[in-house]
């Protein structure tokens, strides 16, 4: 006996790469709707993200001109400028020109309401749905959520949902509660990678005398004797992102908070972040603008990424996940959101094929076609954003024994066969270390 389902798709998390997979499936007639567990207006988020020519060309796979719409939005990158200071050496500074067109910054609640926006059928976009468990039903797959309702005088309530499709996408962010259930909560947390990051999104205009960046450029200060960094940039929005990043292995910073929350109250991010910049040098111009800033904006996190999955399905390949729900990463090298959106070109473009073509493609296949394209390209790009923490117990041993010159190569060929996408999805067969 057939089951009727409410929908053809259901999507787990309103964040980048849940809006992309709906607005790609509803711009190819599929019936996929989101349900996220966050307020539809957003507090600021205080970070912005990087998307170079791979996010770019999966966003326009998505849909053609939502790259172009991004690049509007928010800030088009044309250089990066790279600043290595190691203690007793003059500082070394590389210009990095930026193809035109390939390379943008934008705060990321202005990246998540553009694609918001883009959604065919807003009714589709559920907010304040909390997603609590699935289960395998005849021909698909039913989610149960919990929803925050307002009633009168102010109270609030909460109601279940229940909701019926042939496929669930699991992209629930780095806490995915679908990845949770799907592998078992036993030995797959999040690994810590031993980094706290602070960071702030202020208004560029305010901090002009500052100089703090120059039009259109990421400034990157790599304290390579201290295994610190620090990032200016221009971020679209008429906004700058300030960051620092330091080193944290025995998690003392992290357990301080409480004591420094007592001390300091409402300032307290703010505080522990210029902690950050007392043994930097050159880097006065950071502190004015770190002061300046209100301390409401500014964000504090522990750097954690997600082990890699052999498999992002279950057994009958009616759930599957994505973005950093599948592969959480290392922010350093910038490809957690292009990855994202990488995966929803993919998975968009083959559930086509299963809601749209004829002959039907079945949905078992479609997955796990999926899975062979995406998870050998990004297990590769996940592991290298781990080598780049600089932490010796993610770095392979053979990599550790390689020249400057070669650790440079290696480098030079690893951007050149990711911006690539989605040509050489497997590796670069012309490069020495990223061949397929």
């Amino acid at each position: 006996m057939a089951v009727d389902m409410d929908m053809d798709v259901v999507i787990v998390g309103g964040g980048l790469g849940g809006l992309a997979v709906a607005l790609g499936l509803q711009e190819r007639g599929i019936r996929a709707e989101v349900f996220e567990k966050a307020p539809k207006v957003r507090p600021h988020s205080g970070t912005a993200l990087s998307l170079a020519a791979n996010g770019l060309r999966g966003l326009d796979g998505v849909k053609p001109g939502l790259a172009s719409r991004m690049i509007k939005e928010g800030a088009h990158i044309t250089h990066l400028r790279a600043i290595g200071r190691v203690d007793g050496e003059p500082a070394k500074e590389v210009i990095i020109p930026c193809q035109p067109g390939l390379m943008c910054m934008i705060p990321w609640k202005t990246a998540q309401q553009t694609l918001a926006e883009e959604v065919p059928d807003q009714s589709t976009l559920h907010w304040r749905h909390t997603f609590v468990d699935y289960k395998a039903i005849e021909g698909g797959v039913e989610a149960r959520f919990e929803v925050a309702v307002d009633g009168e005088g102010g109270q609030s309530s909460v109601e279940t949902k229940v909701v019926r499709a042939k496929l669930l996408v699991g992209a629930d962010g780095l806490w995915s509660q679908v990845r949770k259930i799907l592998v078992g909560p036993e030995g797959d947390e999040p690994r810590d990678l031993y980094l706290n990051t602070w960071n702030a999104l202020i208004p560029t205009e305010s901090f002009r005398s500052l100089n703090l960046h120059q039009s259109n450029e990421i400034c990157i200060n790599h304290f390579v004797s201290k295994s610190k960094l620090c990032y200016l940039s221009d971020s679209g929005c008429g906004l700058t992102l300030w960051q620092v990043r330091g080193p944290d292995v025995s998690g003392e910073i992290t357990k301080a908070y409480a004591a420094d929350l007592e001390a300091h109250g409402p300032d307290v991010r703010k505080v522990r972040a210029l902690r950050q910049m007392e043994d930097l040098e050159d880097m006065q111009h950071m502190v004015e603008a770190m002061k300046a800033t209100h301390p409401d904006m500014v964000r504090e996190a522990r750097q954690v990424d997600r082990r890699p999955l052999t498999s992002w399905s279950n057994s009958s390949k009616t759930v599957v996940l994505i973005g950093d729900a599948a592969h959480a990463m290392y922010p350093g090298p910038g490809e957690g959101a292009r990855t994202s959106f990488e995966d929803a070109h993919q998975l968009c473009n083959l559930l086509q094929e299963v809601f749209c073509s004829s002959p039907v493609a079945s949905l078992e296949d479609a997955v796990t076609r999926f899975e062979k394209i995406r998870i050998p390209r990004v297990s590769k790009i996940q592991a290298y954003a781990a080598e780049r923490t600089y932490w010796p117990e993610y770095i392979p041993e053979w990599a550790k024994k390689l020249t400057d010159a070669e650790k440079a190569q290696r480098s030079k060929e690893y951007v050149k066969w990711v911006l690539q996408y989605p040509e050489c999805m497997f590796g670069d067969p012309e490069s020495t270390y990223w061949k397929p």
